[in-house]
């Protein structure tokens, strides 16, 4: 939807205006905050340090409390890279950072 329509606001999508505020929205949203509970399996995370969609701030931040939980996780920026850009060079990463997982090769964890 970002490249198809970046202006695009949440209420022209839906008939409820105003549906992302609703406070039992915002309670649903809170329950599912990543970073509250500790992954249970390895987690690879990379953020373009300009994102335009999601502040890297949000990115870091989910680092930290990942890390503060005991994660094992690994942490990759993307420096001068915007949130389509990083898809497009973070994704290889990822996709071989999981098939190492697959082929039994250990984590190198950030935190």
């Amino acid at each position: 939807m970002a490249l198809l329509a970046p202006f695009t606001r949440i209420d022209s999508l839906t008939t409820v205006p105003g549906v992302i505020r609703d406070p039992r929205r915002q309670a649903r949203l809170a329950q599912n905050r990543l970073g509250t509970v500790r992954p249970d399996v390895p987690v690879y995370l990379y953020h373009g340090t300009v994102d335009e969609l999601i502040p890297y701030r949000t990115a870091t931040g989910l680092r930290d409390r990942c890390c503060a939980l005991g994660a094992d996780l690994q942490w990759t920026s993307l420096p001068l890279a915007g949130h389509v850009v990083a898809v497009g060079v973070g994704g290889t990463n990822a996709l071989n950072w999981l098939g190492d997982r697959f082929a039994g090769q250990p984590t190198r964890p950030s935190c």
